[in-house]
């Protein structure tokens, strides 16, 4: 059982789990589940928690949101902190590949997820040698097709090598 002071969704372990069986190559590392993520200038994590996260071969670390009833922009929100300090010297940690899977529901619906993709796009552009950003569409794939997505999204062209 995974501890911790939250859960990941359902959903979110059986991307994890798909995502573990196909793993690549390219994927160095692999984190458990809902690992907590540094938090520049504070002694431990706080409540940056990544769904999916691990290490590449090429030495980015990936993130991955499941947001399947929750606020995509929010979950993207929670590492500006550590994108900005690493982007500006303040903090060492190496470039990240976010990968946001969202749904929209009643309570999180379209505007959510364009503030979303709107905040990806221009940390991108402020960031650029520091953070790349992708956002898929978790409604009606399978956990499996996600975990697909997953891995081609890795297996492009990344910060390193820009």
């Amino acid at each position: 059982m995974i501890s911790g002071d939250s859960m990941p969704t359902k959903l979110a372990l059986e991307i994890f789990d798909a995502f573990a069986s196909i793993c690549s190559p390219i994927v160095g590392e692999l984190d458990r589940p809902d690992t907590a993520i540094e938090w520049p200038g504070k002694p431990r994590p706080l409540w940056p928690r990544a769904d999916i996260s691990g290490h590449l071969q090429t030495g980015e670390r990936f993130i991955v949101e499941v947001d399947d009833h929750s606020d995509p922009a929010r979950s993207l929100g929670k590492y500006w902190p550590l994108i900005h300090a690493t982007h500006v010297g303040e903090y060492e940690h190496p470039p990240i590949e976010y990968f946001c899977m969202s749904s929209r529901d009643a309570t999180f619906g379209t505007g959510f997820e364009d503030l979303a993709r709107f905040m990806g796009q221009r940390f991108m552009c402020l960031y650029p040698s520091t953070f790349r950003f992708a956002i898929t569409e978790l409604r009606g794939k399978t956990a499996d097709a996600l975990a697909g997505e997953l891995l081609r999204y890795l297996s492009e062209g990344r910060i390193a090598s820009n």
